[in-house]
């Protein structure tokens, strides 16, 4: 069975797809089940199962079983804690901006126990956020500072503030200061993060008042997501789903590219895009990869290829991770700019990272990047 043939039952036209599924060995739907497991993916694994028409070998059904009912009271579990959160915020005067697991969930999957939800992501202004702060930690929340990832480092580079649930039915939270953030999203592309702002949508979530990202804007951060901040594994293969899913809710695709090109983030959504149609080959994916086409295949399969993403091997502690990114950069002059950023920081990131600058703090950078901290 190919990589490309194991997902199949996930996002394949029922009716296309109904002959293949039919001839899995018990081995393959064995591998079918643990990749599922791997990636969260029971519920909507399930209730494709259902829309072809077949059964699992009696083998599979009631671990089947097992893992769709755990599936199910988490995701319940999630819900009621994002009502919460949504109505406490509210309440407040706080605008909750929902993006990636939990609106996606609730806006573009056939139901919302299809798409797990690891955390909960919120887009804060930086005028609510120590108030948003405030609010989590009256209903139990607290605030855990990420090594080597301060509130100032976080702050400047549109990270997220962790808020962890003290209580078995609370989870974590993360409020982010915007939804494009690290590093190389600051130093290679001009992201227009107001526009982004202004595009925002409102909608009803649980029963709440909220806000998400435009189709065309959503997609673009869930494949930089993807690409950038976790190097294609860490959840990757349910990422492709959510862009298969959001892309079925109704995508422009010109302006997809109009704002990859703008944005300078071309390569790495198209490579992503390019990932998505060998992995599923579905229309969407087909109609995505036509009109953004990847061209830096040879180079970039030296890094990572669609069998690393299914077996979640990782390039994020790598020796080859810098190279890997300036892979991604559209323009050679930027690829220059991330070199020198990395070897030679702004005062603002050394401050931010360190809390000191001068000559003494760049040497004690150098010995993070010679370590493979950096």
């Amino acid at each position: 069975m190919t990589v490309e043939q194991i997902f199949a039952p996930l996002l394949a036209d029922p009716d296309k797809v109904a002959s293949l599924v039919r001839l899995f060995t018990n081995e393959d739907w064995k591998r079918v089940l643990q990749i599922a497991r791997r990636t969260h993916l029971v519920a909507l694994l399930h209730y494709r199962i259902k829309q072809i028409g077949i059964e699992l070998p009696l083998e599979f059904q009631e671990s089947m079983r097992d893992l769709l009912r755990l599936a199910t009271m988490d995701a319940l579990q999630k819900r009621a804690e994002l009502a919460r959160i949504l109505a406490e915020l509210n309440d407040a005067g706080i605008p909750p901006i929902l993006f990636n697991g939990a609106v996606l969930a609730h806006t573009v999957y056939p139901i919302y126990t299809h798409r797990p939800m690891g955390d909960i992501d919120l887009w804060i202004s930086r005028q609510h956020m120590p108030q948003a702060q405030s609010v989590l930690k009256s209903i139990g929340y607290v605030y855990k500072e990420k090594e080597h990832r301060s509130h100032a480092m976080q702050s400047l580079g549109d990270g997220e503030l962790q808020m962890r649930g003290q209580t078995p039915l609370l989870g974590l939270v993360e409020l982010h200061y915007g939804v494009f953030a690290g590093e190389w999203l600051r130093i290679v592309t001009r992201v227009d993060r107001s526009a982004v702002y202004n595009r925002l949508i409102s909608c009803t979530i649980v029963d709440q008042p909220a806000y998400h990202l435009s189709p065309e804007d959503a997609f673009i951060q869930i494949a930089l997501h993807i690409a950038i901040n976790h190097q294609m594994t860490v959840n990757g293969l349910r990422s492709l789903v959510d862009l298969e899913f959001l892309a079925q809710s109704g995508m422009d695709w010109e302006i997809v590219f109009r704002r990859c090109q703008e944005w300078r983030v071309y390569t790495a959504v198209s490579f992503v895009i390019d990932f998505w149609n060998r992995l599923f080959a579905t229309a969407q994916s087909a109609q995505a990869a036509r009109l953004l086409p990847f061209r830096r295949y040879s180079l970039l399969s030296l890094f990572v290829k669609p069998i690393d993403m299914v077996e979640c091997h990782s390039l994020s502690s790598s020796r080859w991770r810098l190279l890997y990114q300036l892979s991604l950069v559209d323009r050679v002059q930027d690829a220059w700019r991330l070199i020198i950023h990395t070897i030679w920081p702004d005062q603002a990131w050394l401050q931010a990272r360190y809390n000191t600058t001068g000559l003494r703090t760049r040497f004690q950078h150098f010995q993070q990047i010679a370590s493979g901290k950096i």
